[in-house]
């Protein structure tokens, strides 16, 4: 039996207000870097679908899971 299994670590990117929260806790001083920590979700914070999940999606399909 083959068993399938996916994860990745977050669906929509980070609010403003989590990265903030990251930078004061962690002393982030950077902004490029808080504004990476900010992306990192297969959507936009605002719900839209970026490329990955879109590939996501297909490749699930392909797959039959």
């Amino acid at each position: 039996m083959v068993h399938h299994f996916l994860n990745f670590q977050w669906l929509h990117d980070s609010s403003p207000e989590d990265v903030a929260t990251w930078q004061k806790y962690y002393g982030l001083k950077d902004e490029g870097f808080a504004s990476f920590l900010g992306t990192l979700g297969l959507r936009t914070y605002d719900g839209k679908d970026k490329e990955a999940f879109v590939t996501l999606g297909e490749e699930v399909k392909k797959r039959g899971w």
